[in-house]
């Protein structure tokens, strides 16, 4: 996490968007709240899209929380909606409201 956060790529994936490859891929609810502080981040740019793609197999009502709240989103809009639906497609029936 310092390393993403100190990586200051402002534009594109580069180093920092392999270093959000990386933390989406390893990510787990223990670092929710520091995965929804660097997506708020904005400074981050479109490294913050792996991030976002990981909240959808967080088992945590903050990451559903966020992609409902990332839909509107200009840069992260379209992830956040791909996220959800794949949250919605592992919910078993009943769950389904």
């Amino acid at each position: 996490m310092r390393i993403y956060r100190s990586n200051n790529e402002a534009h594109g994936l580069g180093v920092k968007g392999a270093l959000g490859f990386t933390l989406a891929g390893a990510a787990d609810e223990t670092v929710v709240d520091d995965i929804l502080a660097l997506i708020r981040e904005e400074r981050n740019g479109d490294a913050r899209i792996p991030l976002v793609a990981t909240l959808a197999r967080l088992k945590d009502g903050r990451a559903h929380d966020a992609l409902v709240a990332l839909q509107s989103d200009p840069k992260l809009g379209t992830q956040a909606r791909v996220s959800l639906k794949k949250l919605r497609r592992r919910k078993p029936p009943h769950m389904h409201s």
